[in-house]
């Protein structure tokens, strides 16, 4: 009140409009009001709004339905109306220009002039929405329900994976609403710290230091209000209240829907008895290498990966099974930094199991520190949510992370998934022009580089179930309304499935290794467009465009980062250029050119740019850059 009044009358005054109402127990009148109207009332105990949204959608039958706020007045007849027209025009949503009451303080008037301006375009910024006068499509909610555990910012989440999807988010500046709050400090910081929370889990991005994640955006903040005249003491406390609590904010991890981890009965997909015995057999060998080798310091072995999720692939041959994936295990020990020393002789055991198992053994030794803070990493998630199976030692072990989801992935985390997947495709696509017998292992590649596409996707959108099947049926929603590439995703998530469940038979099912790095650069250059705001139209715009991005990954510091750019431009592993970067940049660079680029002496120039190679280049990173440059040569 005294709002809801002149809202519900420019809204019940349209007769081609259906108003519900939801009140959560208001006691100032508003109820009331309501009452007197001709609308659907609808009174709810308690607010959540991404439960409130999703209950709304499901009480509606509209394939569009407008959201407005009780204090947002439209200020035109047609404005509710002006947002459903984008929609029937192809937006998945649309939210119009919201004005600040003339009653409102100067610092609230300049933030809603940048955030609603006049043009269509936009404010500008990486991603907005507001819900409190939108309009969405029903078929797209279908597909993506809002998230019923998120406290505020639900609407910004929702439309944020949308997009996620190739759809349009749409500003309709012509559809005019009357809606703005002159929050005191308490307020504000409450708002504000809620807001930097959710966008946390919104696009899992990485905390800030103090310096960027603080100082600078305020004085950056405090220097437009000088521009535009905003000089006083109040306002400048309140740009510093609102900037701490966002970098307060930023720092909390939002608690992750419950996940129920995943119990597989077998390690294969096709759970032939022979091959699982083939599995059971080579696990019990690497068990007892790795129990012999470590002794006392391997508090647990586990199982991960596709084996570990029960759904690995094992290729029969003449009637022999053969374990067609690699064996993915970890060694858990004490602490980290146990786990760094054991890093070699890890190494030497895994070679020495593989010999002995006949099977592609690799092994990573990990601190149990890390999986109590697993710092944004997907190997973790995954294990949380498909499951893992621990072949000797401490049962437990993997219990703290059981309140892991697909919000707790850092955004540059699916960017190492796709790139390390290029590296792949990369490999085998030149070692099938140096004329090896890369069949199997190419299509291995290009089922990889599928199935990665389409759960770093799901991952995005924050639908991530356990089994291949179940996150192959989502993906097929999914199709039914995103833009063409998410189809192509998940035609080759389905073909990729069948190619795991029948390594031999369902070769015939991949296309050309050529044909397939072509067909998959579009949804690669898609996704990577959506995370980090750029989209290359060739593989040589995104190896030049992509800047340095490992610094969002939690296991390279800034530190780390400095010196191992500064090592890798002095020893001209990266150029002068690039001596801020990591030295995995030009890898990426490199695989990605190399993995998608259809004129192949173009994308040999392009990569002999990047991979430049030294005897300060570490061991891993030299052996695979060696391999592409001489190829490539």
């Amino acid at each position: 009140m005294p709002h809801v009044v002149r809202t519900l009358d420019a809204l019940t005054n349209d007769p081609a409009l259906r108003v519900t109402v939801i009140d959560s127990g208001s006691t100032d009148g508003s109820l009331e009001v309501a009452r007197s109207r001709a609308v659907t009332l609808v009174e709810i105990t308690r607010y959540v709004p991404g439960q409130v949204l999703n209950d709304a959608m499901e009480r509606t039958s509209s394939p569009i339905v407008a959201f407005v706020n009780a204090d947002a007045v439209p200020l035109a007849a047609d404005a509710v109306r002006r947002l459903v027209h984008a929609c029937e025009n192809g937006a998945a949503a649309s939210y119009g220009r919201q004005l600040a009451r003339p009653s409102a303080r100067p610092i609230t008037q300049t933030d809603h002039t940048r955030a609603f301006p006049p043009n269509p375009e936009g404010p500008g910024f990486r991603h907005f929405f507001s819900m409190a006068c939108s309009a969405i499509r029903r078929d797209f909610w279908q597909a993506l329900p809002f998230d019923p555990h998120l406290r505020y910012s639900e609407d910004v989440d929702w439309t944020w994976r949308v997009r996620a999807l190739g759809a349009s988010i749409v500003y309709v500046p012509d559809a005019l609403f009357e809606h703005s709050h002159d929050y005191d400090a308490a307020s504000l910081r409450r708002r504000m710290l809620g807001e930097a929370e959710a966008d946390r889990a919104i696009f899992r991005t990485v905390p800030r230091g103090l310096v960027r994640g603080l100082a600078l955006p305020l004085a950056a903040q405090l220097t437009r209000d000088v521009r535009q005249g905003l000089v006083s003491l109040p306002a400048m406390q309140l740009r510093a209240v609102a900037q701490r609590a966002r970098f307060d904010g930023a720092r909390i991890q939002t608690q992750a829907a419950a996940t129920t981890r995943l119990q597989p009965s077998g390690t294969t997909l096709g759970r032939d008895p022979r091959a699982e015995q083939v599995v059971t057999d080579a696990l019990s060998c690497a068990s007892q290498v790795f129990t012999e080798g470590l002794g006392s310091r391997l508090l647990a072995l586990v199982l991960l990966g596709s084996f570990g999720a029960g759904e690995g692939a094992v290729e029969v041959t003449d009637g022999i099974p053969r374990i067609h994936n690699d064996l993915d295990l970890v060694a858990v020990v004490a602490n980290s930094q146990e786990a760094r020393s054991l890093r070699e002789p890890c190494r030497v055991l895994a070679e020495r199991a593989s010999t002995l198992a006949g099977a592609v053994i690799d092994v990573w030794p990990v601190g149990r520190d890390e999986l109590a803070d697993p710092k944004g990493k997907l190997l973790w998630v995954d294990a949380a949510v498909r499951g893992g199976r621990v072949l000797t030692g401490d049962l437990t072990v993997m219990r703290p992370l059981d309140s892991l989801g697909p919000r707790s992935v850092a955004s540059g985390e699916l960017g190492r998934l796709l790139v390390n997947r290029a590296t792949g495709l990369a490999l085998s696509r030149l070692a099938f022009e140096a004329g090896d017998d890369e069949a199997v292992r190419g299509a291995r590649h290009v089922a990889k580089a599928a199935l990665a596409l389409g759960d770093a996707l799901l991952v995005t959108v924050d639908q991530y179930p356990a089994t291949l099947r179940a996150r192959l049926e989502v993906l097929q929603r999914l199709a039914k309304v995103g833009a063409p590439f998410v189809r192509q995703i998940e035609t080759a998530y389905a073909q990729a499935i069948a190619f795991r469940e029948a390594p031999t038979e369902a070769r015939v099912l991949l296309p050309a290794l050529e044909q397939a790095c072509q067909h998959l650069w579009g949804p690669f250059a898609s996704m990577e467009a959506h995370r980090l705001g750029t989209l290359a139209a060739t593989p040589m715009d995104y190896a030049e465009a992509r800047g340095a991005r490992f610094p969002e990954l939690s296991d390279v510091s800034a530190l780390g980062r400095t010196l191992g750019g500064l090592r890798g431009a002095l020893s001209h592993t990266v150029p002068w250029r690039a001596s801020r970067w990591h030295p995995r940049e030009s890898l990426a660079r490199a695989a990605v050119v190399l993995a998608f680029e259809a004129d192949r002496r173009r994308s040999y120039e392009e990569a002999r740019r990047w991979l430049r190679v030294s005897e300060s280049t570490p061991q891993g990173f030299r052996n695979t850059l060696e391999r592409l440059r001489d190829i490539a040569s």
